[in-house]
């Protein structure tokens, strides 16, 4: 029993950090408290891992009589530190391991060194493990280099060494990230092509919508709705047509007696030519492709459709698209991190356009290494502020009958409570 103890101990922390982060147990404090949970499990299981692997290879040292061993263990070690130093999984207790693993990482390197040396003393008497040598000291020396802005061994090795170890495992990390969910993104686990909503359907829809409004939506069976959690998968904004945009905000003091679409022209001339040049472009999000202007399928084309709208003023609104054209053409966030807006998810789109002018107060919760909104996200914030947001829409549907039919506000208000079965069909 004593021999499976620890991991025994993570696997209970880690259902108790998983527990107390659904349920949200302990209000806001909920996403730091979970993850000394996640700590005490898992990050005690490595730390005892690391100790005793460091006391095996001083007392076993002699024994190793090939290289074999130390190219294996540095990989598993850093494979180790893609998690902890490029996830941050740990939060705030993530340095404590990162300190660890870069303190194995050495020992192992140091050995090696040594075992290098015996080698080279004894004229190469194990000449057949030449290429690990290669392979591993070549590593070592690229750790101690600044990979990121300057490849250099000499010039400040030992102060570089640990940021630099910190940035080659979590670039490495988000590079894997985003070769993953590019690799699954459009991906469907289903052969049916047309979507639940149709063409009438779509025209109603439109006909509720106005600028400003917080569209969300969801299509079945799509590989990525497993990564994004919960039942809505994507968010945007509606923004309508030149037209529709003149006639909503007319006579609104901050377009000083001029029309939308002339200001719009003169402060953002790319976004106004292509709505101009496409009247058909009249949504707003962040996909696959960065921040873009939308065709209404962009969003439309699903299987469930909602739309909640700010209780704002129209002057507040157009404040909060013009906050949010700022953001016209970033790159889509594949680190999925709110920590800053270089790059835009779906839902920090609208988080950039409400929050940071300061006209709704959306959170973003830490949770996993990382601060973040889920579309699910606002359909919570409109259950705990029905002053600050109101229902506009709701098309449901259903897997049996093929079909989407326009649903209640209730029903939209239950549908972040569904079967986790529904993250991948419906």
């Amino acid at each position: 029993m004593k021999k499976y103890f620890f991991i025994i101990n993570a696997i209970i922390m880690h259902i108790i950090s998983i527990i107390i982060n659904k349920f949200t147990l302990f209000g806001e404090s909920s996403y730091e408290i979970s993850t000394f949970f996640l700590f005490s499990g898992w990050g005690i299981y490595i730390l005892k891992s690391l100790y005793f692997s460091s006391l095996k290879l001083a007392k076993k040292f002699k024994e190793y009589n090939t290289l074999k061993f130390y190219l294996l263990s540095m990989l598993k070690t850093f494979l180790l530190s893609l998690i902890t130093f490029g996830s941050d999984i740990f939060g705030e207790y993530s340095f404590i391991l990162n300190i660890s693993l870069f303190t194995y990482f050495n020992l192992l390197i140091v050995l090696l060194l040594t075992k290098l040396s015996i080698m080279l003393s004894t004229k190469l008497k194990y000449l057949k493990n030449i290429i690990s040598i290669f392979i591993v000291f070549s590593f070592s020396l690229f750790s101690f280099s600044n990979p990121i802005e300057n490849i250099n061994i000499i010039y400040n090795p030992v102060f570089d060494y640990y940021e630099n170890y910190s940035k080659i495992s979590k670039n490495s990390f988000d590079f894997i990230i985003e070769y993953m969910a590019k690799l699954i993104t459009g991906r469907e686990l289903t052969t049916r092509e047309d979507k639940f909503i149709n063409d009438e359907q779509k025209k109603d829809i439109i006909k509720h919508l106005e600028p400003g409004d917080i569209l969300l939506r969801r299509m079945n069976w799509q590989m990525t709705n497993i990564g994004v959690g919960g039942f809505w998968t994507h968010s945007g904004m509606y923004l309508g047509t030149l037209e529709e945009l003149d006639k909503y905000f007319e006579g609104i003091e901050e377009l000083n007696n001029t029309i939308y679409s002339q200001w719009l022209k003169q402060e953002y001339p790319l976004i106004y030519d292509l709505m101009k040049r496409n009247p058909e472009l009249i949504l707003y999000e962040s996909n696959y492709k960065g921040v873009v202007l939308n065709e209404f399928d962009s969003m439309g084309e699903s299987d469930y459709f909602s739309a909640l709208r700010p209780n704002l003023s129209k002057s507040e609104k157009f404040l909060a698209i013009k906050n949010s054209f700022n953001y016209f053409g970033k790159s889509y966030d594949y680190k999925f991190n709110f920590k800053d807006d270089q790059d835009l998810v779906c839902s920090e789109l609208l988080y950039v356009a409400y929050t940071k002018t300061e006209l709704l107060d959306f959170k973003p919760y830490y949770s996993m290494g990382k601060y973040y909104m889920k579309p699910d996200d606002f359909v919570k914030y409109y259950l705990n502020n029905q002053e600050k947001l109101s229902f506009v829409i709701f098309y449901d549907s259903s897997e049996k009958t093929k079909k989407a039919f326009k649903s209640t506000e209730d029903s939209f208000k239950n549908s972040i409570n569904r079967d986790t079965l529904d993250i991948i069909s419906g």
